[in-house]
């Protein structure tokens, strides 16, 4: 052993070439002898030759391993047998993955066909082992391994079948999804004890599966489906089928399907034909539908083959001549290259190799060939990363798989280039983008496109921080155009704010900037004014312009056109596309489908965790891909989002009875001088379907805030039904939740309404209790109460609380306890005398409270339940409690944000620019939801058509009011009917059908109103039941309070 560790040292000092002549040939000669002695001797010299001169030596002792394995079964020498075996092990461990490819065919058949059994164990050992350095590769063999080891584990042998056992537990331990880890325990375990098959199958479909899953996933739970269809119980079956529509979803790359078609297709296909439960049946033919879809895709991605050798060495020779190495010039520098040139061609043929996996697989063989002084391990990996580049393109590039799709012309090619790089993409565990491809020219605009979810936001991100591989952060000026202002800069005005950005870094004067925002359309006034003045328009203009003034090369743009209007919209496309940005280059982020196609030059794809590059806008990229057609109709979506149905809302019977109204109402902000709105009356029941409409800033947002109750009115009336709740999603919906990023949606959820009340309702402005309004309540009101002599008496009395709420016919009473009086002596008062009084907001906190505690008995704030409600909205339940709301993605937080505001069922939704973060197929989704949903919508948008699909009525806001329009053809019919003066039952429409007209309580002429208001007081009194018109009525004429 002395020799053995003094000869390696020798080799290690005096470089690898030593090896060539007498000692190699010693070490081969000496490891096949008849000499027991001489072929320990073999193995000593070859794990000190491994231990101290690494990976420079593999090329050399590679082809000497199998000797080596043999001898590990000697039956003579149990000295020989152990050092042979040590020997192997150490060797296996440092490895390289193209020499575990090299040898791994030999280690498979020796593990079945050796007739030692020492050999056998020491082939399953080296197959662990190799988990830690080349667990990429051994995933790649999973199909492989998985039924070697199980059949192993069968073995009559008992060292055999445990060595099984423990092997195929370890290189489960290369499968990269956390989804599936912690069940390779009871899985192996399920392989080796059929009877535990059953637990196992129901346990696995208890999981909610969200990661990605490849071959090596598969291959270890496959083994376990397939005794699951072969199980009697039907119960199984159906779990089965489900696990597999379940994992089929999460196939990224279709061919990895392919080696498991032959075991699982025909059990689904069986189980679909001849199961007799019908809804087994149902599932089973919807997972065999799912896998042979997949299947199809899977066939149409050619089988990845290896580039040829020859162009291959050609490539590698081309760089390292490029470093001044050479490749020929000694024995040890030609076995080396062979080596290299053998390891480039494999690492092609793995597509998601990343540079890191190059450098390390070949920098060891790269070394011996470069020249003294640039022979370190640093120089060599950058020969490494070049190598990979010639090896990715061209005649040296391995063919088939997954490939980018590329399109130029002749006009891109006369562009100048600049970028051109090759990176990954990981978010947390998930992996986004692997060895993708991101290739950019001067003065085109790209627009990025991808499944939700996909990591379009990640990857602008990370060019911004300067995280992507090989992107020319140093070169270019790359800038992120963001809107938000953060807060420590929220008081300088708009002047001060665009100085701060600009002025030091590129050394412009005040007249510069002045006057670059005068092209940008800001007055003299508007400049002075705070930043945080500005609408969502105007803040993207000046978030161009300070791009612009910083001289940008690329813009990162991320939804630049959420909270803008049509005539804010068409504003970024002119400056886009105008000489402005004619130089500057674009990355796009939108789904707003309107706007890409007028802006987008390419279209960029996330596909396979590839990026495709096509030429020409989403509509021609659609045209392609007709499958992606949910990028324009919002129909095409395959999700289904909904809602959960409205709580009974007391005294409302018919859903088209208003529930929250405004009446004459006008609101002007502190300091302004002139109402922001006046005289805006609006209506919402539970039938309405309206689209609130008009420019940004005209004042959309702050009437839905007057309505909700979050801004109080300075003049007019609110009024909302005592029990009515609504969900309010607000226009910049990330503020719901940015105290609470560090919870989970779930516990975020059960924060809100633990205790049965909103918590966010209670900040509101009017449920606060302002010092003035306290003052008021505190005053005495005079109360008439009867006398010990039948007499009444009038007395001053002081609130001290309102207890509880009745119902006496119509009129809503309030139990009223006074200051210094005992129980016996509370009050009974109608809701309109304490409103006059001023307790208002008292009388609302007894309505909320009466409305959770009812709300508290249907649903239970409970884990299960709060992922069931989210899952309706499309967030997982993996996602929904066990992922911190900072951690998840802008649509994701979306969700999160609807499915707290949805929670307590309430009887009106309200919404504020939701197409603001959603993918085109989660609003595709949320369509739906409002399209089914039993309760009111209101949404504020600028997307014609997410309103055309889910709106009836509009609401136009413009010059400081609100006008409320209805159905266009509608309109035409009631117009021409008074027109014509005709009785509203000769009405019909164009095909012959009669048109019903609804009369408008202000329509009622004076004398018929007069009989109506004494009939409907009359059954308001002895609480007779009333039709919805009268209803509506009574509602317009103030007849409920009275």
């Amino acid at each position: 052993k002395e020799i053995a560790d003094q000869l390696a040292v020798e080799v290690k000092e005096s470089g690898v070439e030593s090896l060539e002549g007498d000692l190699l040939k010693t070490l081969d000669d000496a490891l096949g002898s008849s000499n027991l002695v001489a072929r320990e001797g073999g193995a000593l010299l070859f794990a000190a030759l491994n231990k101290k001169a690494k990976t420079a030596t593999q090329p050399f002792l590679v082809p000497l391993l199998p000797k080596i394995m043999e001898n590990a079964g000697d039956k003579k020498s149990g000295d020989l047998r152990k050092a042979s075996a040590k020997a192997c092990k150490a060797f296996a461990k440092s490895m390289t993955v193209p020499a575990v490819s090299m040898v791994f065919d030999e280690v498979v058949r020796l593990s079945t066909e050796s007739p030692v059994w020492q050999v056998k164990v020491l082939c399953m050992e080296i197959l662990g082992a190799w988990v830690e350095n080349a667990p990429e590769y051994l995933s790649t063999k999973m199909t492989d391994l998985v039924p070697l080891l199980s059949g192993l584990m069968w073995d009559s042998k008992k060292q055999v079948k445990e060595q099984a056992s423990k092997s195929l537990t370890e290189v489960c331990r290369c499968i990269d999804n956390n989804d599936i880890q912690p069940f390779v325990p009871a899985l192996v375990s399920a392989i080796a004890k059929p009877e535990e098959v059953e637990e196992c199958v129901h346990t696995l479909a208890a999981t909610t599966f969200v990661q990605t899953v490849d071959a090596s996933a598969l291959s270890i739970t496959v083994p376990l489906l397939e005794r699951g269809f072969r199980e009697k119980k039907t119960a199984v079956k159906r779990k089965c089928g489900v696990i597999t529509e379940n994992l089929a979803k999460l196939v990224d790359n279709p061919s990895d399907v392919a080696p498991f078609m032959g075991v699982l297709e025909p059990a689904l296909a069986k189980a679909a034909e001849e199961v007799a439960d019908p809804e087994c049946r149902s599932r089973c033919a919807a997972a065999h539908q799912a896998l042979k879809d997949i299947a199809k895709r899977g066939r149409e991605i050619p089988k990845v083959e290896a580039a040829p050798l020859e162009k291959v060495e050609a490539a590698c020779k081309k760089v390292v001549t490029k470093h001044n190495g050479k490749t020929d010039a000694t024995e040890a520098q030609k076995k080396s290259f062979k080596f290299l040139a053998l390891s480039a061609r494999l690492m092609g043929t793995n597509q998601d190799a990343t540079s890191d996996d190059w450098k390390e697989a070949l920098f060891g063989c790269i070394k011996v060939m470069l020249p003294e002084g640039k022979n370190k391990k640093a120089d060599a990996e950058v020969v490494a990363h070049e190598i990979m580049n010639e090896c990715m393109s061209g005649e040296a590039a391995a063919k088939g798989g997954v490939q980018e799709q590329f399109e130029e012309d002749d006009e891109d090619k006369a562009l100048e280039q600049l970028c051109d790089c090759r990176f990954s993409l990981a978010y947390g565990s998930r992996i986004l983008l692997n060895n993708a491809r991101l290739y950019l020219k001067r003065g085109m605009r790209y627009g990025v496109v991808a499944a939700k979810s996909a990591g379009k936001t990640t990857l602008l991100t990370s060019i911004a921080n300067g995280q992507v591989e090989g992107f020319p952060v140093n070169e270019l000026k790359t800038i992120f155009v963001q809107t938000d202002i953060p807060a420590a800069k929220a008081r300088m005005t708009i002047m001060e704010f665009t100085k701060d950005a600009v002025q030091e870094e590129m050394g412009l004067t005040d007249d510069q900037i002045y006057n670059a925002l005068d092209e940008i359309g800001f007055t003299d006034k508007m400049k002075h004014d705070p930043i945080t003045s500005l609408s969502g328009g105007w803040r993207m203009k000046l978030a161009l312009c300070r791009a612009m003034l910083r001289k940008a090369d690329i813009l990162l743009m991320d939804e630049p056109t959420n909270h803008l209007d049509v005539l804010n919209v068409q504003w970024v496309v002119d400056y886009l596309t105008g000489e402005g940005c004619k130089n500057v280059t674009s990355l796009i982020v939108s789904h707003d489908t309107k706007f890409l196609d007028k802006v987008a030059t390419h279209i960029i794809h996330f596909d396979t965790l590839k990026l495709n590059n096509y030429k020409g806008n989403l509509a021609k990229f659609t045209e392609k891909f007709p499958h992606t057609a949910a990028y324009y109709d919002l129909t095409a979506s395959t999700l289904a989002f909904s809602f959960p149905p409205p709580k009974p809302l007391d005294g409302v019977k018919q859903r088209g009875r208003p529930i929250l109204t405004m009446t004459d109402v006008e609101f002007a902000y502190p300091g302004q001088d002139k109402p922001q709105l006046k005289k805006v009356s609006i209506r919402v029941s539970m039938a309405s379907r309206v689209a609130c409409v008009g420019a940004n800033g005209a004042g959309k947002s702050t009437m839905i805030k007057l309505l909700t109750g979050e801004l109080k009115p300075i003049k007019g009336v609110v009024y909302k039904h005592p029990n009515c709740q609504f969900a309010y999603v607000a226009q910049h919906a990330f503020h719901h939740i940015e105290q609470h990023l560090d919870k989970t949606a779930n516990e975020y959820i059960q924060w809100r309404y633990q205790g049965g009340e909103d918590k966010e309702a209670l900040v509101k402005a009017t449920v606060k209790i302002s010092d003035e309004e306290a003052a008021k309540m505190k005053e005495p009101i005079q109360v008439v109460i009867d006398g010990e002599d039948g007499k009444q008496i009038k007395e001053k009395r002081v609130v001290e609380k309102i207890l509880g709420r009745r119902k006496q016919g119509k009129i809503l009473e309030y139990e009223v306890k006074f200051v210094g009086k005992s129980q016996d002596m509370n009050l009974w008062f109608p809701r309109d005398r304490l409103e006059l009084l001023g307790f208002k907001k008292l009388l609302d906190e007894v309505d909320r409270r009466k409305a959770a505690a009812e709300g508290a008995y249907q649903r239970t704030l409970s884990q299960a339940n709060i992922e069931k409600h989210l899952e309706a909205v499309g967030l997982e339940r993996e996602l929904a409690s066990h992922e911190r709301i900072r951690s998840l993605s802008g649509g994701q937080k979306v969700k999160v944000v609807l499915g707290a505001a949805t929670w307590a069922q309430p009887h009106l939704i309200i919404l504020d620019e939701p197409t603001n973060y959603l993918d085109r197929e989660a609003l595709g989704a949320l369509a739906t939801a409002i399209n089914n949903f039993e309760g009111g919508i209101v949404l504020i948008t600028h997307n014609q058509e997410f309103a055309d699909a889910t709106t009836r009525e509009t609401w136009v806001v413009a010059n400081n009011t609100c006008d409320v329009a209805g159905d266009a053809d509608w309109a035409a019919y009631a117009a021409e009917a008074l027109e014509l003066g005709l009785d509203e039952s000769d009405m019909l429409d164009a095909m012959g059908n009669k048109v019903e007209v609804k009369k408008t309580p202000e329509s009622v002429p004076a004398k018929e109103k007069k009989k109506m208001i004494k009939d409907i007081k009359k059954k308001i009194k002895d609480d007779l039941e009333m039709s919805e018109w009268e209803e509506q009525c009574a509602e317009a004429w103030g007849l409920f309070s009275g």
